[in-house]
């Protein structure tokens, strides 16, 4: 990873143990460029998550009749986060045909994370929050719009060079380095003001 415009965020947020990357024929690869899927991104999140918010309950109460309709079909590492996510109303899921689902192997969407990061922001900020400048932003879907406004307020959101947003994209490891790396760094600043 280095000589790539992430190489700090990824080696900051692997030394916290909050990504994992693959091992490969022994070999361990962070593989940058390669998309996330919805279940990695609840891993990474709940992760980063439950290492700033040590307040926070790890004792949840979860009850595999009130989620999703594909739970059993996630791999068994990932679960305990998905539980964890669902239980802080974090993820939300997918409705399809009055079923409600994860799709655990889903890549995750700019938009999905964004929301999800805004979900946890908001519950510390009572700001008017101004509305975002990306110059694509009539195509950010309705749901995530005012999360979009809070994260580019906060300076965890820059956007592309083009001043896009592309929120329809699938993020990859790489972005969501730099996203996590910001909340802490966010996080911290917080807590310095306190």
């Amino acid at each position: 990873t280095q000589n790539r415009w992430s190489s700090k965020y990824i080696d900051s947020i692997s030394s916290l143990d909050v990504v994992n990357g693959e091992v490969i024929n022994g070999e361990k690869y962070f593989n940058p460029s390669r998309q996330l899927t919805r279940l990695e991104f609840s891993a990474i999140v709940m992760r980063t998550f439950e290492k700033m918010y040590d307040e926070i309950s790890p004792e949840m109460v979860f009850k595999e009749n009130d989620t999703f309709s594909d739970y059993d079909s996630s791999q068994d590492w990932g679960k305990e986060y998905i539980k964890k996510a669902y239980e802080y109303g974090l993820i939300k899921g997918i409705e399809k045909e009055g079923q409600l689902y994860f799709m655990p192997e889903k890549n995750i969407t700019r938009a999905e994370v964004i929301t999800v990061l805004g979900r946890i922001l908001e519950l510390n900020l009572n700001y008017n929050i101004p509305e975002n400048t990306f110059v694509d932003k009539d195509v950010i879907p309705s749901w995530a719009m005012e999360y979009v406004d809070l994260l580019q307020f906060v300076d965890l959101l820059n956007g592309y060079s083009d001043m896009t947003i592309k929120t329809y994209n699938n993020i990859t490891r790489e972005e969501i380095a730099k996203l996590c790396y910001e909340w802490i760094d966010y996080r911290d600043i917080e807590l310095k003001k306190k």
